[in-house]
């Protein structure tokens, strides 16, 4: 559910309803406009729905929908742009990131450290959870108010605005970055649950194979069950193999064991986390 909404903020979304009827077709929404657009406002910060224009709004909200209509499934889009009038038909004194992803855990947290790591700070930011339903292609064929929905899955829409940035480098770079950001948190959220497994394994490896050690083996035990018993965040997991040296020992990783930020998915970028 939404957040109550006061008077004045129940205006302002009638009002931003108002502009987007009157505005120009940017493309047709497989859904009603006025529920997109409530559902969209329904939870942004009153400071930031209040202080904004809702022709503004109504531009910015229509345009991140419109270029969400089509999503390879498994993936995060991604945009980050200065929309212009004679380009996009709106213009914004800030620069523009618009993305649509699967939703999941970590998603805005992560989003936001990553901008405060870029020493970018968040002008505004708008995060609709809406239903969608699309195709093979991952073109949307409905699109819905997440609570109204009764097919399709969640995907988290997050819209966000940072100080005007116009070199063409820096933009790319910004986008890599929180691309990146996007792809650990996928590979942390998928492998969650093997990641777990192995935990609780190798608390069992622990009571089943380490020397008797009076209180110490089960006081570690029971800090591990703890940790699994969703007090701790799993983001990578990997096995090693110690191998003896002349002057030192190493571990070495074991093929095929990693999970998470640690996958040994070819495709993934390795994280050195040993």
């Amino acid at each position: 559910m939404g957040k109550p909404l006061s008077k004045p903020s129940r205006e302002q979304i009638a009002a931003v309803i108002a502009h987007a009827r009157r505005s120009a077709d940017r493309g047709p929404l497989p859904a009603k406009r006025a529920a997109l657009l409530r559902a969209y406002c329904q939870d942004v910060a009153d400071n930031d729905l209040l202080s904004t224009e809702p022709a503004y709004l109504a531009a910015a909200v229509l345009s991140h929908l419109s270029w969400g209509r089509k999503r390879r499934p498994g993936t995060a889009k991604i945009r980050i742009f200065n929309p212009e009038r004679a380009r996009d038909g709106w213009h914004s004194a800030h620069t523009v990131i618009q993305v649509v992803n699967d939703d999941m855990p970590f998603l805005v947290d992560s989003l936001t450290m990553c901008m405060n790591e870029l020493g970018r700070g968040i002008e505004m930011m708008m995060h609709p959870l809406l239903k969608a339903d699309r195709n093979r292609s991952g073109t949307l064929t409905g699109l819905a108010p997440n609570r109204r929905a009764a097919s399709g899955r969640t995907e988290s829409f997050i819209y966000m605005e940072i100080g005007k940035e116009l070199d063409g480098g820096d933009l790319e770079r910004i986008r890599q970055a929180l691309e990146a950001t996007l792809r650990d948190v996928r590979a942390a959220v998928e492998d969650w649950r093997p990641m777990l497994s192995e935990m609780r394994r190798g608390c069992e490896h622990i009571r089943n194979q380490a020397p008797p050690l009076p209180g110490i083996l089960e006081e570690s035990c029971a800090l591990v069950d703890w940790l699994a018993d969703d007090h701790f965040t799993l983001l990578g997991y990997r096995e090693y193999r110690l191998r003896k040296g002349r002057d030192k020992d190493h571990l070495v990783p074991i093929v095929g064991s990693g999970l998470g930020l640690l996958r040994d998915d070819p495709d993934y970028p390795a994280h050195n986390l040993v």
